[in-house]
């Protein structure tokens, strides 16, 4: 095959997707550091999140166009939606800050 007809062409144009699918750039595979477990337990929790949040939205239209209707009250939505923003902020520093929250002398109860 030549390069046109495979698309390797497009990989090589791409950097970052260069390196994920070559192995490289990914970082330590050593799972026994605590650094690399947090790391990958917070990329799998952006993704349950994703599917979640998709679950919602269409349980969500769905029964806006049911005859039921939404019937979620004011106060349950808010705590719903205050739920999902304090996982969104929770994942979002153990993924981004690791290194400074590693430095806490009370960290091991947040993780």
């Amino acid at each position: 095959m030549t390069e046109k007809t495979n698309g390797s062409g497009l990989w090589q144009k791409v950097p970052a997707l260069t390196a994920a699918f070559s192995g490289k750039g990914i970082g330590p595979t050593n799972f026994a550091d605590p650094a690399v477990r947090t790391l990958l337990v917070a990329k799998a929790r952006w993704l349950a999140l994703l599917v979640v949040g998709l679950y919602g939205t269409c349980a969500m239209v769905m029964f806006i166009r049911s005859p039921y209707g939404f019937f979620l009250s004011h106060p349950q939505v808010l705590f719903l939606a205050g739920a999902v923003a304090f996982m969104v902020v929770y994942n979002g520093l153990c993924h981004f800050f690791y290194e400074k929250i590693n430095q806490l002398r009370c960290n091991a109860q947040f993780k």
